[in-house]
């Protein structure tokens, strides 16, 4: 459950419970390809969202599409990464998302 970070200068806080960390050796990136709509995200989730249609609206910073979607509901779980078989960094888009609707809606 999270996001990956790669400066270990970032503070862990009291509801961290875990950390997992990778060598350079260990570390593959993966290149994401285009989403192929196959739905296993949406299966994933477990407060039942969209998240391909949260990316979408993210990568346009649709804040309309944002609050269709409800992006505030995300728990960041990063279950849509993980069984996405285009290796969408879906989870890092959608936190990207709520920044983006959290800024929008400051306003």
């Amino acid at each position: 459950m999270g996001l990956p970070v790669s400066d270990i200068g970032i503070p862990t806080t009291k509801g961290t419970s875990g950390i997992t960390v990778f060598s350079d050796k260990e570390y593959k990136p993966v290149e994401e390809s285009n989403c192929i709509r196959c739905g296993r995200c949406v299966e994933a989730c477990p407060i039942g969202l969209q998240p391909y249609i949260l990316n979408a609206a993210s990568m346009k910073s649709n804040v309309d599409m944002l609050k269709e979607a409800d992006v505030m509901s995300c728990i960041n779980c990063g279950c849509c990464t993980y069984v996405c078989p285009a290796k969408r960094n879906l989870a890092q888009s959608i936190a990207l998302g709520k920044k983006i609707f959290t800024k929008a809606t400051k306003k």
